[in-house]
Formats: structure tokens, sequence, C-alpha cells
């Protein structure tokens, strides 16, 4: 079903993501994108799409061009354009913040459907992360974030907006059940 490309982007995803952990809870960064990657394979994405999944986060955090040149020579260009469109940024130090997740839901009006759909995996991940910490830390939780609270639910609330307004599917429903999850969960909260 599915080619050595795949596991060399698996082995090339453990190999750039080496040593990093996810925030707050510490655990391999190496188990987000292979959750991302299993959302996209749940959602019908091809091998080009599950390859970007496993590499989604590499350019923005482990090398930027030189790691989408990487990519691109070692996996092809199709694989290379799913990361380089589900990342904010190319440059060390990082813009700020706003800027950054501003110019990447600014991309994705034009973002190809494989972007549209790991991307959209991505935010299920991660958002699904958050409720489930947010259900053991509270209000805490927020301190890990560069958004803190406010700018880390307007970033998700914008994305999920846009994702069932472009008709992304099932993905879409799924983030929007997440995001109406942790809004009761922020309700109960201020009761």
């Amino acid at each position: 079903m599915y080619s050595k490309k795949l596991s060399r982007a698996f082995d090339l995803a453990a190999e750039l993501h080496q040593g990093q952990v996810r925030k707050g809870s510490g655990e391999p960064y190496l188990s987000h994108v292979t959750a991302v990657a299993s959302l996209v394979m749940r959602y019908g994405g091809n091998e080009d799409e599950t390859a970007g999944a496993f590499l989604h986060d590499t350019a923005e955090d482990c090398g930027g061009e030189s790691t989408l040149s990487l990519i691109r020579n070692e996996l092809g260009p199709e694989i290379e354009a799913v990361v380089r469109g589900c990342s904010d940024s190319f440059t060390t130090p990082k813009p700020p913040w706003k800027e950054r997740k501003s110019f990447f839901i600014n991309s994705l009006p034009s973002a190809s459907s494989s972007v549209i759909l790991v991307s959209n995996c991505d935010k299920i991940h991660n958002l699904g992360t958050i409720l489930d910490d947010y259900r053991t830390y509270g209000e805490d939780l927020w301190k890990r974030f560069q958004g803190k609270k406010e700018g880390t639910l307007w970033y998700y609330r914008t994305l999920t907006k846009f994702y069932l307004e472009k008709g992304a599917g099932r993905p879409a429903d799924k983030l929007h059940r997440i995001m109406i999850s942790l809004e009761k969960e922020l309700w109960k909260k201020t009761e």
C-alpha cells in the first residue's frame, strides 16, 4: 500500500525532531507527527500527504529552507509543497507569534487540498491535546503558549471557522467538535 518513501519520511522526521519534546507534556515530538500522519491516513490521505504529515513541522522547527531542500531532494516536490504549506515561518529566530499565525491563516485560502488536509489534522491533534491538558491543568495550561489563552483561542477559533467554511469534511467536523468541547470546559470554569 505504501512505498519506501513513506518509511523514509518517518525516519527523516525522527532524525530531524530528535531530542525535541511537546510543550508542557515532555512527550517526544515524534508522538505528535505520528498522530497527525495517522489522522491523515484515517481521513483518506494519500502517501504524499501522509509523508507530509510526518514532516509537517520540520521546516519551521528544524532548519527552514535547507530542510525543505532536503525533503525535495529525498522525497520529491509534492511532499516539500505540503511541508511548506503547513509552515508559518522558515527563519531563526522566528517572527513574533501573532505575525506567524496571521501569515499561516492568510495562506490557507490559496492552499492545496493536501495542505488543507494535513494542516487540519495537525490542528485536530493540537487542539485535542489542549482540551485534554485543560481538563488536567486548568487555566495554568495557557502559560505554556506564546499566544496565552486569548491568542491561542483566537487562533483555533479562526482555523475551525475556516476549515468548516472551506468544506473540509470530516476533519473539519472533528476539529469543530473538539472546539465545542473546549468551549464547554471553559464555560464550566466561569460558572
